[in-house]
């Protein structure tokens, strides 16, 4: 572990650190952008149903496209919204995401009869939502270091990160509230109806909050971390500026200096070794507990729970972890230097949470009836909770563990591409299985997968650089004992 002060890198000519107001109306409109995007994807699922019988031409398996047509967009998108945020910036790539997102929605109020026409018009629905997730789905930790304080950091993260979280446990809520149950095909087109003018408005409106007022960062930086950053990306356009070139050679070089970060990922450093276990611990169980909730019902069956048990479920043990995550960051902002630790504690909560629900729901724990459902929503609620405090405590961990050699859209970038590409592999390994039998080996994955990354991150040596370049400490000084100094590697 290095022992020189990280302090070096800052300009301290300027010395000036100030905050402003407008870091949270930034906040509040990614946020907003966030929940809509995922409560506008979520949109189908919750009431399919009135989907069906409001289009009689859909089947499962377009229905299936429909949805995945968003994941795929997704995971194309990563790449290039990275590349357009170190080019163009925060603001325009919030635009083009707000922009994606109200179009998404827009699409799907054109009047179009039931048939190819409208199917091929969602299936363009879905795919700009996926367009304008990506940014939407990383970039909180950069928004955080970018406009707020050291003091503050770690619960902006928080919140910007639950949000696309609580926007899809919201479309469980909205939809059944505007569909309800329609009795007749007529019936069902119009609540549909209802509910994409609703969303729409809502989109279109959030948009406009982005339009009126985002910008790319503040007058003065709020931290030193982020002074040292401003330093050298204005040493990096003086550099530019000394050699003018075209737009196709700039554009050129952007996307060589992005190839040029992303090969730093995959050296043999000390930095790299230890962001790829921060980004495995997330990126692996965050994908299969998020597979796992799509079966959460049969899950449940042998407990007697009905659909609606079973979604108020899912639903809350989401929503609990968003609020409580807001929480634990806005409390480690007061104690810096403790992630791993209190990642650790809940993790390994979470750990212990699923692996009774599983014991429970396969017959191991001698209970009642009533006191078996109970059991469940407790485990359940309580390791869903701990462990999506857990998400946005890793994704400072990662920023803290790249800062000085890493690009750090890069490295958030690549966290969200291991959970899709996750997802999706569990996803497609459970769509192979025997659709008649148990689905209960879902939960005992989810929990073992929490497990084996709660034991890799005890073994991990935490270095908190920014940290250490906003204290003005060494690096091998930052950060509590059981971080910095429990662990192997």
């Amino acid at each position: 572990m290095d022992a020189r002060p990280l302090i070096d890198v800052v300009d301290e000519s300027t010395g000036e650190h100030r905050t402003t107001r407008t870091r949270f109306w930034v906040l509040f409109v990614y946020c907003i952008l966030a929940i809509c995007q995922a409560c506008s994807w979520n949109v189908f699922g919750p009431i399919y149903p009135a989907t069906y019988q409001a289009f009689p031409s859909w089947t499962p398996g377009y229905l299936n496209w429909v949805i995945n047509a968003a994941n795929i967009m997704f995971g194309i998108s990563l790449y290039p919204v990275t590349v357009g945020v170190r080019r163009w910036g925060a603001r325009r790539t919030t635009l083009f995401c707000a922009l994606m997102i109200s179009v998404s929605t827009l699409l799907r109020c054109i009047p179009l009869a039931d048939g190819p026409a409208q199917q091929t018009m969602m299936i363009l629905s879905m795919l700009c939502n996926g367009a304008g997730g990506a940014w939407l789905n990383f970039g909180g930790p950069l928004l955080s270091e970018l406009w707020f304080p050291q003091s503050e950091r770690t619960m902006a993260t928080s919140l910007a990160t639950v949000c696309a979280y609580a926007g899809g446990a919201l479309g469980f809520l909205v939809g059944p509230a505007l569909v309800g149950e329609p009795t007749t095909h007529a019936a069902a087109r119009a609540a549909m109806d209802r509910l994409f003018y609703l969303e729409a408005a809502v989109c279109v409106a959030s948009a406009l909050c982005c339009v009126a007022h985002f910008p790319d960062q503040p007058r003065h930086p709020p931290s030193e971390a982020a002074a040292a950053k401003r330093k050298a990306a204005a040493l990096e356009r003086e550099t530019a500026a000394a050699a003018p070139r075209g737009f196709e050679e700039e554009a050129a070089a952007a996307d060589a200096g992005a190839a040029g970060g992303l090969r730093a990922y995959f050296r043999p450093s000390v930095g790299a070794r230890k962001y790829w276990v921060l980004s495995i611990a997330m990126g692996i169980p965050l994908g299969v507990s998020q597979g796992w909730g799509s079966v959460l019902y049969s899950c449940l069956e042998p407990l007697d729970f009905t659909e609606q048990e079973a979604a108020w479920l899912g639903f809350l043990q989401t929503m609990a972890g968003c609020v409580a995550s807001v929480a634990v960051g806005a409390v480690l902002d007061r104690f810096a230097g403790r992630l791993k630790l209190v990642t650790v504690l809940v993790m390994g909560i979470a750990t212990a949470a699923y692996t009774l629900f599983c014991a429970n729901a396969a017959g191991y724990v001698p209970l009642s009836h009533p006191s078996s459902i109970a059991f469940a929503y407790v485990t359940a609620i309580a390791g869903g909770c701990a462990f999506n405090i857990s998400v946005p405590l890793l994704f400072e961990l990662i920023m803290e563990a790249i800062f000085g050699w890493g690009e750090e859209g890069l490295g958030s970038m690549m966290t969200v591409f291991i959970n899709t590409v996750m997802q999706i592999v569990f996803l497609v390994v459970l769509a192979s299985s025997d659709p008649d039998a148990s689905k209960l080996w879902t939960a005992w994955v989810t929990a073992g997968s929490m497990g084996v990354c709660c034991l890799g991150l005890l073994f991990l040596k935490v270095e908190y650089r920014r940290l250490a370049v906003d204290q003005g400490t060494r690096l091998s000084e930052t950060g509590c004992g059981f971080d910095r100094a429990v662990g192997c590697y």
